[in-house]
């Protein structure tokens, strides 16, 4: 007798949460995600005990080594896509090889499964006893997982046991584009129905615009609206201050004009601009006698006044009239 013999058979009275429920699924034939449903519906994870087992063959309790138990996260992980899709990621997770981490971080919650369960603990509990399953049988087959989380099993080769997950909803290029071809021959190569298979097949490959960044988390989307909203209160603040000023401006424009004279000739570039052209489109318009441009009280000079009134502008009638003078000077 070896001298760790006694010792690996100690170890072999444990068995792994992988084999474990992958021996459920196989010999009741359901998927990993309803036994997963059904062990936590029994409370299954408050009932059973985690251990550990080194490269020594030497078994502790989580209490021993201070540990947390992991059995309700990873139950609760696997419920959410099912075993394979877990497994895929948790195997990416560890082998650092994850495109986004952030992303896929904020759905999944990577557990190690580096722990065990007591095969004699097992056989205990109710629920689990009435099943009357052969549970030391789970830790000596090879498991084949597919993507609808259902297993097949077999006894190992040569003795080396081996875990598969098989993704069975990949579709091959020729079968998609065999599918592709289908819808176009029906709908059109632009329908509806077309654009939409396009759209599936990038999702498929981890192409659509949106992934490239990944999804982004409750907190995340929080945290940006919060900064918006920031911003724009700043905005508003900014928008009201301008609009202050603007009302001072136009307060204080309003008592100039009406503190000044209305003797005083409109000197500011834009108010000559408008006599300008008030004056010179009148001159063109009108048929009148030139020897009366210098009447300060000819009905020209008084239709003039009126349209300079419009403009804002107040002016006398001789100021109307030395206007309609240069304006005959330069035409």
């Amino acid at each position: 007798m070896g001298l760790l013999d006694e010792a690996r058979e100690k170890a072999n009275c444990y068995i792994s949460p992988k084999d474990f429920l992958c021996f459920m699924s196989y010999k009741l034939g359901e998927p990993i995600q309803e036994i997963v449903s059904f062990l936590l519906y029994n409370n299954f994870d408050e009932l059973v005990n985690e251990y550990y087992i080194d490269r020594h063959y030497r078994i502790y309790s989580c209490n021993d080594i201070d540990r947390k138990y992991k059995t309700s996260t990873l139950f609760h992980e696997i419920a959410k896509d099912g075993f394979l899709d877990y497994m895929m990621f948790c195997n990416s997770f560890y082998d650092d090889c994850l495109e986004d981490d952030d992303a896929d971080l904020d759905f999944y919650e990577p557990i190690e499964i580096d722990f065990y369960y007591s095969l004699e603990e097992l056989q205990k509990i109710g629920f689990l006893k009435k099943l009357n399953l052969p549970l030391e049988k789970g830790r000596t087959l090879d498991y084949s997982v597919t993507g609808d989380d259902m297993v097949t099993a077999k006894e190992p080769k040569d003795g080396i046991r081996t875990f598969k997950l098989i993704d069975t909803n990949v579709v091959s290029e020729a079968e998609r584009a065999k599918q592709e071809q289908s819808i176009i021959d029906e709908y059109g190569e632009n329908s509806q129905a077309h654009n939409f298979h396009k759209l599936i097949t990038m999702a498929s490959r981890g192409k659509l615009p949106q992934q490239k960044t990944g999804f982004k988390s409750d907190k995340q989307i929080i945290n940006e609206l919060q900064e918006q909203v920031a911003q724009l209160t700043t905005y508003h603040n900014k928008a009201q201050d301008k609009v202050a000023e603007l009302e001072n401006r136009l307060a204080q424009a309003k008592t100039e004009i009406v503190d000044k004279s209305a003797n005083d000739e409109p000197t500011h570039h834009k108010s000559v601009g408008s006599m300008q052209a008030l004056v010179t489109t009148l001159i063109k318009m009108a048929e009148y006698d030139k020897e009366h441009l210098a009447d300060p009280y000819g009905e020209l000079n008084k239709l003039i006044q009126a349209k300079a009134e419009a403009l804002g502008l107040s002016v006398k009638k001789d100021f109307i009239a030395k206007w309609l003078k240069k304006a005959d000077e330069v035409l």
